[in-house]
């Protein structure tokens, strides 16, 4: 099944504001400007701050698709990009299943509150929104390293902002990105192992919001499972699919969602078969 990310940027190094579709790569410049392609175009989408010594932050997306346009809502697992943020550490979780809210200097905070580090390099950090933040206005991003704060960075905040995760298919004649999924007998979906229509497939998303029992920060889940306040929908090759399941996913940290649902009848299994994700009044095509 296919997806796509969105990205708003500049066109080109200089001139105005154009969207970016289905974002490959993302790297730093010699300034430490960002840069991100897609299959037509360089682009940068911001500059670096002059006489900083500290991390500076140039771009906050969610960490499924780097969908720049979608809202970050609580729980959601986001990616910081900028320069001087981390240590280049890959965390894991400590004896109590939590993942840490410091890591070799680094900290994030989002409108005050520390949230879980899952990653800490120098130009890239991934975090987890805290859960109890308010659902709506504005989030406001820092990150701490070894006592010195980032300039604020503001993104808006919402009750959902659904995304699905995905992967690389490396296949030169299928779509580039495939949703994370898994087939009906465990094997990982893409080109090669499509899902048959009337199966029962697995997919992981973030950005579904609260769920009861209240999520608990940077926590592994385990098999007391908690479900999504807000139902799911889910359309295959623009059929509607039957969800049996949606919530916490054992062995994953929480933020992360769980789909189970039965691939419509009649969806021909052939590559780019998209996926369409939607809860409450958010909606996206992952």
């Amino acid at each position: 099944m296919a997806t796509g990310a969105g990205l708003g940027g500049e066109k080109g190094f200089d001139s105005g504001p154009a969207p970016l579709f289905l974002v490959r790569d993302l790297a730093l410049d010699s300034t430490g400007g960002l840069l991100a392609t897609d299959f037509n175009a360089i682009r940068r989408i911001s500059t670096a701050c002059k006489g900083s010594s500290g991390p500076i932050i140039q771009s906050v997306v969610e960490a499924a698709t780097s969908n720049g346009l979608l809202k970050l809502a609580p729980g959601q697992l986001i990616s910081i990009y900028g320069s001087r943020l981390g240590s280049g550490v890959l965390t894991s979780p400590n004896q109590s299943g939590h993942y840490p809210l410091e890591l070799f200097g680094t900290r994030v905070f989002i409108n005050g509150k520390l949230a879980p580090i899952l990653y800490s390099g120098p130009s890239q950090l991934n975090a987890i929104v805290p859960f109890d933040l308010d659902e709506q206005g504005t989030a406001s991003i820092e990150v701490e390293q070894n006592g010195e704060r980032s300039d604020t960075f503001q993104r808006p905040l919402g009750r959902r902002g659904p995304a699905i995760f995905n992967a690389r298919s490396h296949i030169q004649t299928s779509p580039d990105l495939f949703a994370s999924m898994l087939n009906a007998d465990g094997s990982t979906n893409g080109p090669q192992h499509p899902a048959a229509p009337g199966s029962v497939v697995t997919i992981f998303a973030t950005g579904l919001g609260a769920t009861a029992p209240a999520g608990e920060d940077g926590k592994l889940a385990d098999l007391a499972l908690k479900r999504t306040v807000k139902a799911a929908n889910i359309t295959v090759g623009g059929s509607e699919a039957q969800i049996f399941y949606e919530g916490t996913a054992p062995g994953i940290v929480e933020g992360v969602t769980q789909i189970n649902f039965r691939v419509p009848e009649g969806v021909t299994p052939i590559n780019g078969c998209c996926a369409v994700l939607g809860i409450g009044t958010a909606e996206k095509t992952p």
